[in-house]
């Protein structure tokens, strides 16, 4: 099994407390910083909100909380729904917004320990050089369209074209465009790209690892409901979110010892 189809999970969001079902679904993954584990996803999946607007989408109200479903210790088709709370006993957000806030939509929600689950770290799946990448691009966008799994609760693989130009940022965000047929329940899935054989590295022709991957950002939803060009933000977007989460612990207690820097490399 492809080590990252184990890193997607499967979200559900609920209004409150008693709430027989959810009024949303989505997609996250999971990603170790230091000893850390964290949930990644949308804003607008932890909220129910536009982040461009504000606005309510649909009937999509504020959730309290996700179920989200792991794998289980040791296999991988059996799966434990666990309950991730959104807001805290003081009523304050537990996700992690990014330092520009809700225009960048994508969050982080730093995860307990649980003994019965597995929680697999998406920077184990993908290969630390990166490659170079081009329009027209295969990409692979891995999530649950519509709520649909496989054997269980394990994602689907779709595959879509990178549709503008990386090295540019679209709409004046750190995102890009993707061209790919994606639906609801997308929200917040990995997206990567997959080269074989022989890769360009710099302009440079070269030998790779045989499969290389390079995770390439968040895909955070469709332009419009009549055209199938996808955001994805950008890779350093997490980055930023989880160095500034790290920075104000230090600042709260100097005597933590972070490193500074490559913060996803540390083990």
């Amino acid at each position: 099994m492809n080590y990252l189809t184990k890193c997607s999970v499967f979200i559900e969001c609920f209004l409150h407390e008693g709430s027989e079902n959810p009024i949303a679904i989505g997609t996250a993954f999971t990603a170790r910083y230091y000893n850390d584990y964290f949930l990644v996803t949308n804003w607008h999946c932890v909220t129910g909100k536009n982040p461009e607007t504000n606005a309510d989408l649909g009937k999509f109200s504020e959730p309290e909380y996700l179920i989200v479903h792991f794998l289980k210790k040791g296999s991988i088709s059996e799966w434990e729904p666990k309950r991730i709370d959104l807001i805290d006993e003081n009523f304050k957000p537990t996700y992690l917004m990014h330092p520009r806030g809700n225009e960048i939509d994508v969050v982080a929600i730093k995860l307990p320990t649980f003994k019965d689950v597995e929680y697999f770290n998406i920077w184990e799946g993908v290969w630390e050089k990166q490659f170079d990448k081009d329009i027209t691009d295969n990409c692979s966008i891995v999530g649950f369209p519509k709520g649909i799994s496989t054997s269980g609760k394990l994602p689907i693989w779709k595959t879509g074209h990178i549709a503008s130009e990386m090295q540019v940022d679209h709409d004046e965000k750190p995102q890009f465009l993707i061209d790919a047929s994606t639906r609801e329940g997308m929200s917040g899935s990995p997206v990567y790209s997959v080269k074989t054989g022989m890769i360009n590295m710099d302009g440079k022709m070269m030998g790779g690892p045989g499969v290389a991957v390079n995770f390439l950002g968040i895909y955070a939803g469709r332009l419009g409901d009549d055209i199938e060009i996808g955001r994805v933000f950008k890779e350093k977007c997490l980055e930023e979110i989880i160095d500034n989460y790290y920075k104000k612990r230090i600042l709260k207690n100097p005597f933590i010892n972070y490193p500074t820097s490559t913060l996803r490399w540390f083990k």
